[in-house]
């Protein structure tokens, strides 16, 4: 009995084995085949990454470079004219061409699997964007209570420290290679929340600035060195309107009286509007009273601002003020009727900064339109007026977080190389970098509303990547 039924069980067993382990040996066949095809594809698909790699640091080579690309020029083995066999495993191709916006790049970079022949392309666009942010710092950061950052992040290679009231405000996004007090205070992970600040970032290039070409480029135009090493010097009839600039200072007086240049009224200059570079040189400390210039202001040592801001487009037209001559900023009557307040460009990804604060609601913050939604243009102050001299609605104080008027102190970027010192109103459309400390006294708030179209020279290429995608390979031959 125990011997007829142990025999059928066997032959069962037996039948069931001899189906079965086809089965299974086929199917870790097709895997092993499918898991072989995958690395095959992954194999082109490093090399496509590889191949952007490549592009990227060719244009980031130079400078001359990359205003190559940008003219239309094509570079010698990066338009799909040489194949590069220098990774193993398979090959690769470069296509390096301008645009499709301002000073971007795109490069495609294709790569092919040696043994199957299988390949993959991948398009990434990149952007040479001189200013990343609204304030940039090789060193560290101190921000001012009283100092506010618009549109645009704090990026740093030092320490960012939010001393006093800074640390109440929780806005624009901070970076910091090392640690954004007192959010954190250690270099353990995770180093950030994801909404407003980031330590042990990976901060974007620095830019390294062509001194030498800033500086020769003031000199062409009468703007290096500007003001008196004694009084303040300023505009007016008798010099035509035009600072005289070469602050070299009286060789009988001693060190520090021979090296302060001082400029009063800056904004009556004829050249208040025309996007120029001024240039003091290291060793010089800088006074303003009453600024208001389009342009770049690059001080080598200490800056102190102070009186009024005076730069909106109801001043002057072609260097004069229609409404009667060179008036004193601030002085006009506000009962007669000028061309409005002063509208800015507003950056596409603005409310990137404002993820700890931003809701459903409007005029939470400067061009707050909604929930990750920001205006495209901006008016400064925040005006319904059609008379100059005259803002001050609704949003100013409060989506400002501070008065701004309608007007601003420099439509441009400022470089410190010192202590920068602000006494009074100096509100900005651009960006800022201070290597030493900034000091804001008086009841006035600072605004910075960046602009992130900022161009300027540098010895070096901060390339800042706008887009990614996967694209079928192109059909040309290898």
């Amino acid at each position: 009995m125990r011997k007829g039924f142990i025999l059928p069980m066997f032959v069962s067993i037996m039948v069931i084995f001899f189906i079965i382990v086809p089965v299974i040996l086929n199917w870790v066949s097709e895997d092993t085949k499918s898991t072989v095809s995958e690395q095959k594809k992954s194999i082109a698909f490093n090399l496509a990454e590889a191949a952007v790699e490549r592009g990227y640091w060719k244009v980031k080579s130079s400078t001359s470079t990359f205003e190559s690309v940008i003219m239309g020029g094509t570079l010698v083995g990066y338009n799909f004219d040489t194949v590069y066999n220098d990774i193993q495993g398979g090959s690769y191709r470069i296509k390096i061409s301008s645009g499709p916006l301002s000073r971007q790049v795109t490069i495609i970079g294709e790569g092919r699997d040696n043994s199957t022949k299988e390949k993959r392309a991948v398009k990434v666009i990149y952007q040479n964007q001189t200013i990343t942010g609204a304030m940039i710092s090789g060193s560290k950061i101190t921000p001012s209570d009283k100092t506010t950052f618009h549109w645009g992040p704090i990026l740093g290679w030092g320490e960012i420290n939010l001393s006093g009231g800074a640390g109440n405000v929780y806005y624009p996004r901070k970076f910091s290679k090392q640690l954004v007090r007192p959010r954190d205070n250690s270099l353990n992970p995770p180093n950030t929340d994801n909404l407003e600040w980031w330590s042990a970032y990976d901060v974007p290039e620095l830019p390294q600035f062509d001194f030498a070409t800033i500086r020769s480029s003031a000199m062409a135009n009468g703007t290096l060195n500007c003001g008196g090493f004694n009084n303040y010097i300023y505009p007016n009839s008798s010099n035509g309107y035009t600072l005289s600039c070469n602050c070299s200072g009286d060789k009988k007086k001693c060190c520090a009286d021979r090296d302060k240049c001082k400029i009063k009224n800056i904004y009556a200059d004829r050249r208040y509007n025309k996007g120029l570079l001024w240039y003091w040189d290291p060793g010089k400390s800088v006074y303003i009273d009453n600024s208001g210039t389009k342009g770049s202001f690059f001080v080598r040592g200490d800056l102190t601002i102070s009186g009024d801001d005076c730069y909106g487009p109801w001043y002057k037209t072609n260097g004069y003020d229609p409404y009667g001559g060179y008036h004193t900023c601030a002085g006009g009557p506000s009962s007669d009727t000028g061309p409005g307040a002063l509208f800015v460009d507003v950056p596409k990804t603005a409310y990137l900064e404002y993820q700890k604060i931003d809701t459903s609601l409007s005029n939470q913050y400067a061009a707050d339109l909604d929930l990750s939604s920001s205006a495209a243009v901006y008016q400064i102050g925040a005006c319904n007026k059609s008379h100059y001299y005259d803002c001050g609605s609704s949003c100013e104080e409060g989506c400002e977080r501070g008065a701004s008027g309608d007007d601003i102190g420099l439509d441009g970027f400022l470089y410190v190389g010192g202590v920068l010192k602000i006494t009074s109103a100096f509100d900005m459309y651009g960006a800022v970098w201070v290597v030493g400390k900034v000091e804001t006294t008086g009841s006035n708030n600072v605004s910075v509303f960046f602009n992130e179209n900022l161009d300027l020279p540098t010895l070096n290429v901060v390339l800042i990547r706008k887009s990614w995608e996967e694209i079928q390979p192109s059909s040309s031959i290898w």
